[in-house]
């Protein structure tokens, strides 16, 4: 069995990690591929995940984004056709379209369906399999395949993930000191070019709001600004998860900070202009109550929300208790994941 991974975003990284491992333990073969955005690369080198690199992310134009689609697409079939994928596993369009000129079976992964835009369209129209969490409320036919679970849960399901109890003494705290964290993206993917997070005003008011409550760690995609007033976040990338598992609040516009910091049970505020526009962040705010989302303009909101959640001594319980409701009624992901593929693969 022959499989093949491509990987564009550092979340992508996590999403499949574990999977491959069971996978190659199976006696497969897995091919990853991969593009360099952020620290996409890092994670790989870090956890020793051979790969190839083709494309690099920060085009601004819907030029640029083409061409570097239009190149990697042709990376990928003159790299499969000597690798002769069954399957390819990805989270962006160019996986697929490389799986259909390579006769294998192209697995496209998505927790945001058509709200996505372009980054959707133009990877549902090839693909064979499309995997979605069942709170997804839009179908997609005979192609989908629906998963009791969040993608978040690939990687920080208590059966592959246990936070590392010494973090606070990585960011040169105490052992008992709280802080939180802000988290900035960059909104420069082909499905953001329309999103809305949090502008320089609104990111001083959180990180003073924050700042009476203890330190604040900032964390961005991009440059983070010198006069935010909190500190910037100087961690390897793969201890990320760990700092969200340790803070007591996390507060950005990034989408999968947000559900991550829920997941690990700890209070998550997003603000961006997606709001109500990715079911799972709202299923887990509405079904469990481990994040809060508010828009671009409601600043205000954000701020009462801070205070009201960090001076309650009974907030990490209240969401330790509320993530604890949320496993018992969410699966493995990455069990569910590799059944899939042995199931696609059985008569190849």
């Amino acid at each position: 069995m022959n499989v093949l991974i491509d990987i564009a975003h550092p979340a992508h990284v996590h999403f499949y990690r574990h999977l491959r491992s069971q996978l190659l333990q199976l006696g497969a073969d897995v091919l990853v591929t991969a593009r360099d955005k952020d620290v996409t690369l890092e994670l790989l080198r870090t956890f020793e995940i051979p790969h190839l690199v083709f494309g690099r992310a920060g085009h601004r134009t819907w030029t640029g984004q083409f061409i570097e689609l239009v190149t990697r697409d042709a990376f990928l079939v003159w790299r499969g056709r000597r690798f002769q994928p069954d399957v390819v596993l990805t989270r962006n369009p160019t996986g697929v379209h490389a799986a259909r000129a390579l006769r294998a079976i192209g697995v496209f992964d998505t927790d945001d369906g058509r709200s996505a835009g372009v980054h959707f369209r133009s990877a549902a129209a090839f693909a064979h399999v499309i995997t979605a969490p069942d709170c997804l409320p839009e179908s997609f036919g005979s192609k989908e395949r629906r998963y009791a679970s969040y993608k978040s849960l690939a990687y920080l399901h208590p059966s592959v993930f246990t936070p590392r109890q010494d973090i606070r003494a990585e960011l040169g705290l105490g052992a008992n000191d709280k802080f939180s964290v802000l988290r900035l993206v960059a909104h420069d993917a082909s499905h953001d070019s329309k999103a809305r997070g949090i502008d320089d005003r609104a990111r001083r008011r959180i990180v003073a709001r924050l700042k009476l409550h203890g330190p604040v760690f900032v964390s961005g995609e991009r440059d983070v600004p010198a006069d935010l007033g909190g500190e910037e976040l100087r961690i390897q990338p793969e201890l990320m998860h760990d700092v969200l598992a340790a803070a007591s609040m996390v507060v950005g516009d990034s989408q999968t900070i947000a559900s991550e910091a829920g997941i690990l049970a700890t209070p998550s505020i997003r603000v961006n202009s997606w709001v109500d526009s990715s079911p799972h962040i709202t299923e887990m705010e509405r079904r469990y109550g481990l994040v809060f989302s508010y828009g671009p303009d409601q600043v205000d909101q954000v701020i009462e929300r801070i205070d009201r959640l960090l001076v309650d001594p009974r907030t990490p319980e209240t969401w330790r208790r509320r993530r604890d409701r949320m496993l018992q009624d969410k699966i493995d992901l990455t069990a569910w994941y590799k059944q899939l593929v042995l199931d696609l693969t059985a008569f190849r």
